[in-house]
């Protein structure tokens, strides 16, 4: 996507943290959180949080 010339924008973070989420990827997806934020400047929704949540109680 990137490699292309299209920035992520916070459906697409969403859709990576869920997968993170689902694939038992936690540290992963926790750089991409990171990333989401300082990179790419897209700023956390309740979305957002929803994944980290799930990913680090599962």
């Amino acid at each position: 996507m990137v490699e292309v010339g299209e920035r992520p924008d916070g459906v697409t973070f969403t859709v990576v943290l869920t997968a993170c989420s689902h694939g038992g990827f936690v540290e992963k997806g926790r750089e991409i959180f990171e990333m989401m934020k300082v990179r790419y400047g897209v700023k956390p929704e309740l979305r957002h949080y929803t994944c980290m949540v799930d990913m680090l109680g599962r």
